[in-house]
């Protein structure tokens, strides 16, 4: 008589034969995605080849291009600084970006050499710029704070720093952390940007008018700051002298010491003092550094280095660059052609059934 299987045998077995089926099944879809991706390769292939003469003709079309309209090209160079914009700035920096590039484009070198501190043979080297915002988790964090800072505290308690950094994310414009990139023909032409672009905002009446009122209130805070100080000081010398003059009466036998009613009163009023004076002190430093931070309208994190770095060949050669977009633009209208009738077809095949 044959011994059956216990349980725990089959259970084994059907695990086991789990395992194989599971392993199985990647192999096939494995194999089934290498011969998808052979097949849709070769029909590649054989649609490219069908339409090689009208893909050859948009290569030629981007050749005869590169060759009437930009054969005089020049290599292009790269450089990139990260910007500060204090005082809401952002959008006059945007505005301010947006013009150079005009001026480029309008071939304005006059104009453009005087904004930059430039000849105007080295203005017409420039190519372009791009401005765009860098926001990261430390960057949020540090702008988080200082904009709690000027809020008062019953308000900021209801902002969370999720909803700062989404409303960031909606309005880039407003962080003041941005990054600059230079195009230029000349790969030493970008240090010569450092003489001046630091003060290109300096003009702006709205700007000026901003900063001196945001400098005047941190330099009545630091005053206020300073003056509370020397109050707590002077305070802190007077409890001084009561108790050592309390410590020299050998008939005492409890100090109490009264400043004002309603404030300082007995043994724990030094230590009151220190407390406070700890604040202040905390207070000012923050104030200092709102001054250090905010030293100048538009703020460079570095400076733009003495050589820019070669852009890609695809990027700036136009007897690659066109010829590759006019094999891609007659590629797409052949697509769209094909797309066409097949939507044609369809409809054709849906109004007869």
């Amino acid at each position: 008589m044959n011994q059956q299987n216990s349980p725990q045998e089959v259970d084994v077995l059907q695990f086991f034969k789990a395992i194989g089926n599971f392993f199985a099944s990647i192999k096939h879809s494995i194999k089934s995605l290498f011969v998808w991706l052979f097949d849709f390769f070769i029909k590649t292939l054989i649609y490219l080849k069908k339409h090689a003469l009208y893909l050859g003709i948009g290569v030629l079309i981007g050749i005869i291009y590169a060759f009437v309209f930009q054969r005089n090209f020049k290599p292009v160079y790269h450089a990139n600084i990260q910007l500060k914009a204090n005082y809401e700035s952002g959008n006059a920096l945007e505005n301010k970006i947006n013009s150079f590039n005009g001026l480029i484009k309008n071939q304005e070198y006059d104009k453009l050499a005087k904004e930059l501190g430039l000849t105007k043979d080295e203005a017409s080297k420039l190519m372009g710029f791009k401005l765009t915002t860098d926001i990261n988790d430390v960057k949020l964090v540090k702008e988080y704070e200082k904009y709690l800072m000027k809020l008062d505290t019953v308000v900021y308690k209801n902002i969370e720093y999720k909803t700062y950094s989404k409303n960031i994310s909606k309005t880039p414009q407003l962080f003041p952390y941005k990054t600059l990139d230079v195009y230029a023909s000349d790969v030493g032409l970008f240090a010569k940007l450092n003489n001046k672009f630091e003060h290109i905002l300096d003009n702006d009446p709205v700007l000026i008018k901003k900063k001196k009122d945001v400098d005047n209130l941190l330099s009545i805070k630091k005053q206020k700051m300073i003056h509370s100080l020397v109050e707590l000081d002077s305070l802190r010398q007077v409890f001084n002298k009561v108790y050592l003059e309390n410590a020299t009466k050998s008939n005492s036998g409890s100090t109490n010491i009264v400043v004002s009613n309603n404030k300082l009163s007995g043994a724990e009023a030094p230590v009151n003092i220190y407390y406070n004076r700890i604040i202040a002190l905390k207070e000012l430093e923050k104030i200092e550094n709102q001054i250090m931070d905010n030293g100048s309208i538009l703020s460079l994190e570095n400076r733009f280095p003495e050589f820019g770095q070669k852009e890609s060949i695809l990027k700036y050669n136009p007897f690659i660059k066109y010829p590759i977009l006019g094999f891609l633009l007659v590629l797409f209208i052949l697509l769209l052609l094909d797309f066409n009738k097949f939507i044609n077809k369809y409809q054709k095949e849906k109004l007869a059934e």
